[in-house]
């Protein structure tokens, strides 16, 4: 979710609960032209071919502050796609880059021969929210989720 002062507060009717945070990595194939540099630059990255979530999300406002601070045009996105799983299966062919939640990244790293890259993208961690609607409290699989936490 953004901070209160990105946006307006959620609707009437709608809550939501923080219950962790994730950081966000820079992941490509093995066989990808970055994958054996230390620390890519960000005019390095923009020259490669992307997949990237839709416009509008956070983790592409994210991404795409990073290059405009730097003074690049962001990347373009060659796949849009928010679906991270496959976002990780998309690179593990060595041709794009991505951006990942770290903990999956490094869960399909060995797998999927991936290279992973930690980076500051400007703005603390994503934070994992349930959001939910408050009407919804007594169905018990809700209940039993937010116990969770």
């Amino acid at each position: 979710l953004p901070a209160l002062s990105e946006s307006p507060r959620l609707p009437p009717g709608v809550a939501h609960r923080k219950v962790g945070e994730e950081t966000l990595v820079l992941v490509c194939g093995r066989r990808h032209p970055i994958a054996r540099q230390r620390k890519p630059s960000l005019a390095t990255l923009r020259r490669h071919d992307w997949v990237l979530p839709p416009e509008g999300s956070y983790t592409r406002l994210a991404i795409e502050q990073t290059f405009l601070r730097a003074g690049l045009a962001p990347p373009r996105a060659a796949i849009t796609s928010m679906n991270f799983h496959a976002n990780l299966r998309l690179v593990a062919d060595g041709t794009l880059l991505a951006v990942a939640p770290r903990a999956p990244a490094l869960q399909m790293r060995k797998v999927l021969g991936l290279s992973l890259f930690p980076r500051d993208w400007g703005r603390s961690d994503p934070a994992l929210t349930l959001v939910w609607r408050e009407a919804s409290l007594g169905n018990p699989a809700l209940a039993a989720l937010l116990d969770c936490f």
